[in-house]
């Protein structure tokens, strides 16, 4: 049985809206880790955000971003990761019965203490609804063909199948979790 849900798709696709959603199904008592949201002006896209569980945030990217690692038009803040976004997926393992990790994605690959965290996360098998980008990577292409891993493609129609389709199976995870 898998143990890591991961969502893929298009950018835009909705698989936060997704992944938000099902924490509301599940319920956020039972759920750590992060997500991702974007920075818009004036409804262009800035930059993103990172988002912990527990409502702490730090920009991840952004186009104003002095940062010298760059992804496209974007400054990466790898330290926002590595502060923030790691220690909200660590912490999971201890007090939540679920991570949340939106996302594996290009610019969270920048970061070697990052996918250190999740290779370890697929070993040890612990409980994982996430995002992963569709582009192709050599890192992103391990993880999607991880045994562990249930690899679910999102498009702006099947957003609810999604959901309802994995709610009982996490749901179902969650609660047989001892404390």
């Amino acid at each position: 049985m898998p143990t890591a849900y991961l969502l893929t798709g298009e950018p835009q696709s909705g698989k936060t809206t997704v992944i938000k959603q099902l924490i509301d199904r599940i319920g956020k008592e039972r759920c750590g880790g992060f997500y991702t949201e974007e920075i818009r002006v004036h409804g262009m896209r800035q930059g993103f955000r990172l988002i912990t569980l527990e409502g702490e945030q730090k920009i991840l990217a952004h186009i104003k971003s002095s940062s010298p690692v760059r992804l496209g038009r974007y400054g990466v803040n790898v330290a926002c990761l590595e502060s923030l976004g790691i220690p909200a997926l660590i912490q999971t393992f201890q007090t939540k019965r679920l991570i949340i990790l939106d996302e594996i994605g290009p610019m969270e690959i920048l970061s070697e203490p990052f996918k250190q965290t999740v290779v370890e996360i697929l070993r040890v098998g612990y409980p994982l609804l996430g995002t992963i980008a569709l582009k192709t990577h050599p890192f992103l292409d391990w993880v999607k063909r991880q045994d562990s891993v249930s690899l679910h493609h999102v498009t702006r129609t099947n957003q609810n199948e999604i959901i309802s389709m994995l709610t009982p199976l996490l749901y179902m995870i969650v609660a047989n979790i001892p404390n």
